[in-house]
């Protein structure tokens, strides 16, 4: 919740692109270290991507089918 904000200037940007190519699709990707098992560490990133997916739609207004997440 205390990092919503870090997002705004991402959220400008893709909405710039987006007037200009209403049709563009923006990859968010979510990472994580290596410590502890893989499986544990892929959920947390994909979790980590469909999070600011989540808040760039809700918060920013981004239309969810301009956006698609991956976690590694």
């Amino acid at each position: 919740e205390d990092q919503i904000g870090a997002l705004t200037g991402v959220a400008q940007a893709i909405e710039r692109a987006l007037r200009q190519n209403p049709a563009e699709v923006f990859l968010i990707e979510g990472h994580t270290d290596a410590v502890g098992p893989d499986i544990d560490n892929l959920t947390l990133s994909d979790r980590r991507a469909e999070t600011v997916a989540t808040i760039l739609t809700e918060r920013f207004g981004i239309p969810a089918e301009n956006l698609t997440t991956q976690g590694y």
